[in-house]
């Protein structure tokens, strides 16, 4: 084997260089910026996420338009427009980044991504292109891109492993934000020029090439289809089963019959060019049935969608589930009933839908946000919610299934950043004002207080659960001059003893009593726990309610688990005869319509005798 020489590589580089510039520099970008957030306090500048974000797309669009025009034979002024277009595309993406990478940039850029790397599949050549001259060029990318990765890898792993031989061997202290250098030099431009050196010239004649990799028809044969079949098998039987019980499909069996169905038509791309050679019959018999096969699978994928898409509305998974089983329907038709069985069509359909379902009116966000919008306006008008427009819950009993509902679609807009703009109108408070300062969560309870919302059990009745626990800042201190006592209970520990005797009227023996010298003063709770009554010598000194603190925080927070400040959990009470500071912590508690039950807590008590009875 003869290696290449020195002189081959400085040509290798410059042709990369001189045929994909942009290509290049989006991955020196892109290094740079991942370099830079690595070396970076966090939280780093938004400039840099922005960037990388950015060059990571620009990697494909550039070699796309790199590729067309060296298809098309584009003069220089039009390769320099061309590249003009695409630095403008990619500077308005990155001008139009929101600060923070929330769920609706992530999806966009995946879209973007899936539909960029298709546009590569398929932009040098056209649908009367010669078929085997785009299936030798999409092969001939995809090894590439396996080869690229795998010395990629082995160049990481051999440097990395370098600089931690340097690090123990010479106890020269090497930080971790070199290895993540080194990853971006090597996985970013390394791996990029390395792949777009082995990229064909839309101009080479791949026509009459019928060179097939002996490895792909294995891997295929006796990995993929193998896997298919299992998939099929699986899902023939889950269909069977859906008739006999008469249930509706499970949502789940969607992405399973996605899956099978990318797995079945990979395969058939994979073998695409042997199927007609001799001793491959097999190969169109396979792929025929496959299609046939695929149509009662397809009725479950759409039985199961359309079951959620009526329970729930659409959001957007449900709408990229709904897009891709019209989308597989589509292909199925088109290669059972078409002639021509042209397989440049599935890149190409793929990439469309890709890019139209990330923006505009019939994109995946704005169709969701009109069918989660018309769900909420829906529940709220049943219920009777709106008064003059506007919410006004108080006092409305809502079944427990349906407030779940109301409250996981406001926490859908809130989530999105669209809360303070799309639920406004039903709100009379001006909510980008009332909302600006808060996190996610505090924007979503706040609405749901603002909504004056009571949910119901399945039975009609009220069931929430709360727990809270308290916070305090490190400098958080308590004077103690003006009280005599301190004392920590549990209430569990003393509502157990009730069951025996009643705490209210305390002995010297009870686990409540605490001695001082002369001073024998009790903790007393009644049969709730909802009250916090002080003894001396079997005197009642003060009682203290806490079930104002248990609506005030029930209403400000809602349902689950929160963590509140210490003033929240702090109460006090004062009489002629005593002052009660009380801090509560660990408390929990349900709401029912007979009130608050199963209250227990655990407290800090501080007492102050001002005239304590004598003992009798």
């Amino acid at each position: 084997m003869k290696l290449p020489s020195l002189q081959h590589l400085a040509n290798q580089v410059t042709t990369v260089l001189t045929r994909f510039p942009l290509t290049v520099l989006s991955s020196v970008l892109g290094a740079i910026a991942f370099t830079a957030m690595s070396h970076a306090k966090y939280p780093h500048p938004d400039w840099m996420l922005k960037l990388f974000i950015t060059s990571f797309l620009a990697l494909p669009l550039t070699l796309s338009l790199h590729l067309v025009a060296e298809r098309y034979h584009f003069p220089r002024w039009q390769k320099i427009l061309l590249s003009g277009i695409a630095c403008a595309l990619m500077a308005w993406y990155y001008l139009t980044l929101p600060s923070n990478f929330d769920q609706f940039t992530a999806t966009r850029f995946f879209l973007f991504f899936i539909g960029l790397h298709l546009l590569v599949a398929f932009c040098p050549y056209s649908p009367k292109s010669e078929a085997n001259s785009f299936w030798q060029y999409n092969k001939r990318l995809f090894l590439r891109i396996l080869l690229a990765a795998l010395y990629s890898l082995v160049l990481y792993g051999g440097m990395a492993l370098a600089l931690l031989a340097i690090d123990k061997l010479f106890d020269i202290r090497i930080q971790s934000e070199w290895y993540a250098t080194l990853a971006a030099m090597v996985l970013g431009v390394f791996n990029t020029c390395f792949f777009l050196a082995g990229v064909p010239h839309p101009e080479d004649s791949l026509e009459n090439t019928d060179a097939y990799p002996k490895g792909l028809l294995l891997f295929t044969q006796f990995v993929l289809l193998p896997l298919v079949t299992v998939y099929l098998t699986i899902l023939y039987f889950y269909s069977g089963k859906i008739l006999i019980l008469q249930t509706l499909p499970k949502g789940w069996v969607s992405y399973l019959v996605l899956g099978f169905s990318i797995a079945g038509i990979l395969s058939l791309l994979l073998i695409h060019p042997i199927r007609t050679r001799e001793g491959n019959r097999w190969i169109q018999t396979f792929g025929r049935w496959f299609y046939i096969a695929l149509f009662p699978l397809i009725v479950l994928l759409f039985v199961a969608i359309s079951e959620r898409l009526s329970a729930y509305g659409i959001t957007e998974n449900r709408y990229f589930v709904l897009l891709l089983a019209c989308w597989l329907l589509s292909i199925a038709l088109y290669m059972l009933l078409s002639t021509q069985k042209n397989i440049y069509w599935i890149p190409l359909t793929l990439s469309v839908l890709a890019f139209l379902s990330s923006f505009g009116p019939w994109g995946a966000f704005s169709v969701a946000e009109r069918s989660q919008l018309n769900r909420l306006d829906a529940l709220l008008r049943k219920h009777k919610l709106l008064q003059k427009g506007k919410i006004a819950g108080v006092g409305k009993k809502i079944p427990f299934e349906e407030y779940n509902h109301i409250s996981s679609l406001i926490d859908f807009f809130v989530e999105r950043g669209k809360g303070e703009e799309i639920l406004q109108p039903y709100f009379a408070p001006n909510l980008t004002d009332t909302l600006r300062t808060l996190s996610t969560y505090e924007k979503e309870r706040l609405l749901l207080e603002l909504a004056q919302l009571e949910y119901r059990g399945k039975g009609g009745e009220l069931n929430n659960r709360y727990y809270f626990n308290s916070y305090s800042k490190p400098s958080t201190m308590v004077h103690v001059s003006d009280y005599d006592y301190m004392m920590a209970i549990n209430s569990s520990n003393l509502i157990a003893d009730a069951n025996e005797k009643r705490i209210d009227q305390p002995v010297e023996q009870d686990p409540s009593t605490f001695r001082s010298g002369e001073d024998s003063l009790a903790v007393g709770l009644d049969s709730s726990a909802a009250q916090i009554k002080i003894y001396q010598h079997n005197h009642l000194l003060i009682s203290l309610d806490i079930r104002p603190t248990l609506e005030s925080l029930s209403r400000k927070h809602l349902q689950d688990t929160h963590e509140v400040s210490e003033e929240n959990l702090s109460l006090l009470a004062e009489n002629e005869l005593c002052k009660l500071r009380v801090k509560l912590s660990d408390l929990e508690f349900s709401k029912s319509d007979q009130g608050f039950e199963e209250i227990s807590y655990r407290a800090d008590i501080l007492i102050g005798l001002k005239k304590p009875p004598k003992p009798e």
